[in-house]
């Protein structure tokens, strides 16, 4: 019989790449703006080193930088050679592209999510990476909304639907409606995603995020971290200084 592994934290890395630190994204930036996000990447590496992910699950994406030369795309030197797809000790490492802000808005990406948090039973899926403003945000808020939010919402609609059957003996029965109702990508079995957590010591953002600004994206979010913390906040997502959890 095969006995599913005790649940555990996984890490979601975005985008650990040279381009936003020392490539052409980075070059349209001042000079030491994006040096937060380079701080981040060594504070990963750092905690890698002392051992703090060992055994831990780590899906890591990574930006398609199409019109950017090559060299944008490579691991940022802070993730060689731990993290390089040529170290043959990384069994625990999956590696996807993501060709927007939010991990979850490929469908082809979301299904890879979805059967990687199955795969691997994470209950508690830590973000870092950058930036925070921008794709830290958006997949942080979109994973909760697929994995955590709409999972309970189906949960309600199921206990409703079989009490609404067995009082008035017919209706939708609540595995009927449940089917119906949940997105494809929603893994089955026991396993469940049940926190998301934005650790914002290994997040970087542009130094000048970090000033507060009057200014809006286009879901009419503050573009600043402040900005960007408060949104996650209200869309469940945990997010804290450092996550303690780490071994």
């Amino acid at each position: 019989m095969h006995l599913r592994s005790a649940r555990r934290t996984g890490l979601l890395l975005i985008d650990p790449q040279k381009g936003f630190t020392q490539g052409q994204w980075a070059a349209s930036y001042v000079d030491g703006d994006t040096a937060p996000i380079g701080a981040a990447f060594e504070a990963v590496k750092r905690l890698h080193d002392r051992g703090g992910l060992r055994d831990v699950p780590i899906l890591v994406t990574l930006t398609p930088f199409l019109t950017a030369p090559a060299c944008d795309r490579e691991l940022h030197p802070a993730f060689m050679p731990w993290l390089s797809a040529d170290e043959p000790s990384l069994r625990n490492v999956t590696t996807l592209l993501k060709p927007s802000e939010d991990i979850m808005a490929d469908r082809g990406n979301a299904s890879v999510v979805a059967a990687w948090l199955e795969q691997w039973n994470v209950a508690r899926l830590v973000l870092a990476g950058c930036t925070t403003t921008a794709c830290v945000r958006r997949s942080s808020q979109s994973l909760h909304r697929h994995f955590i939010e709409r999972v309970l919402d189906n949960e309600s609609i199921s206990d409703r639907s079989q009490s609404s059957s067995s009082s008035s003996g017919y209706g939708i029965s609540g595995g009927e409606r449940e089917r119906k109702s949940a997105p494809e990508q929603q893994p089955q079995g026991d396993w469940r995603l049940q926190e998301v957590v934005v650790d914002l010591s290994l997040c970087g953002a542009r130094r000048a995020k970090v000033v507060p600004v009057e200014r809006q994206d286009e879901e009419g979010v503050p573009v600043s971290l402040d900005g960007a913390v408060a949104e996650m906040r209200r869309g469940g997502v945990t997010v804290v200084d450092e996550w303690a959890g780490w071994g």
